[in-house]
């Protein structure tokens, strides 16, 4: 039985994120997402799921409600003259039936939060590589704030990572970008 890839962001989504955020210089600089990296394979060793609940893999346009994608789509281009911080546009409206969930989700990290030894505790996962670096930030209901179970290796930003854990329809929120939902994350490995 062959197994396909994980879908990422759909092309129609990147483009209109990309534009929306991003000079076309920065969108054809990122690195695919199965880039080999110098930093280790995996933050924590990817091991078979313990919990007798189903784990599901999610596509990142199962966590937007259809009217809000749609209104993404339709979004003018973010002008980036420099005079003001973009804003992060979109909605906290989740899907309902996600919250509870275990899931398995690929994405970019962003840290948040280290511990004293520089081991990643917090993290953004995002959709698309530069999110809330160096563009606005994606909608709240396109960012996951990752809380690890055990502190770990601080990640590689430039690489695509797998997150899996407990999906809760919850807000978090600091100076970088506010988020929709949170999870609980158990295990966190390169996306190969």
């Amino acid at each position: 039985m062959s197994r396909s890839l994980p879908s990422l962001p759909t092309p129609a989504l990147l483009l209109a994120l990309l534009t929306a955020g991003c000079q076309a210089d920065e969108a054809t600089t990122a690195p695919s997402p199965t880039a080999t990296t110098s930093t280790p394979a995996s933050v924590s060793a990817p091991a078979p799921t313990t919990s007798t609940e189903e784990l599901r893999e999610l596509d990142w346009m199962e966590l937007m409600p259809a009217d809000e994608l749609q209104a993404l789509q339709e979004a003018p281009p973010i002008a980036h003259d420099g005079s003001f911080k973009p804003l992060q546009q979109g909605s906290f409206q989740t899907v309902p039936g996600m919250d509870g969930l275990r899931v398995k989700l690929p994405g970019y990290i962003v840290p948040v939060e280290s511990d004293a030894d520089g081991k990643l505790l917090e993290f953004f996962l995002v959709p698309y590589f530069g999110a809330c670096i160096h563009v606005p930030p994606p909608p709240p209901n396109q960012i996951i704030h990752g809380r690890l179970t055990a502190p770990a290796e601080m990640t590689d930003i430039y690489a695509a990572y797998w997150i899996e854990g407990m999906l809760h329809a919850e807000r978090f929120q600091n100076d970088t970008a506010a988020t929709a939902y949170t999870m609980t994350v158990d295990r966190v490995y390169l996306w190969e």
